[in-house]
């Protein structure tokens, strides 16, 4: 489960958290966290706030879990190996799933008007 985070200072790249994520052996149950959510109204706010300044990209793909969590670590791979202010700021804490040395590697291609 991710952090929640100050809206305004996270689009200014400044981490304030409200509330740590949870990852790895610290994480929590999804309901439990969920529920903490919903039962805190600045949380809330925060969240919905924070929807408001993250590009979200939505890719209707048929795939098995294995897959997803490939093209999740390969994403973050990249983010965070950029340099300046990227890669830094990214979650280092973030567990990621690996490609196994009997995976066969798997060639993505996204392109875009511009420099994303």
């Amino acid at each position: 489960m991710y952090s929640v985070c100050l809206a305004a200072e996270f689009a200014r790249s400044e981490r304030v958290e409200l509330r740590p994520g949870h990852y790895g052996p610290l994480r929590e149950s999804v309901q439990k966290c969920i529920a903490n959510y919903v039962n805190d109204p600045r949380l809330c706010e925060q969240i919905r706030e924070m929807t408001l300044i993250f590009r979200f990209f939505v890719a209707l793909l048929s795939y098995e879990k294995r897959i997803r969590q490939r093209i999740e670590v390969a994403i973050a791979q990249c983010l965070s190996g950029t340099p300046g202010i990227v890669g830094p700021f990214q979650y280092q804490e973030v567990r990621h799933y690996l490609r196994r040395n009997h995976e066969e590697p798997i060639p993505c291609v996204a392109p875009a008007a511009y420099r994303l």
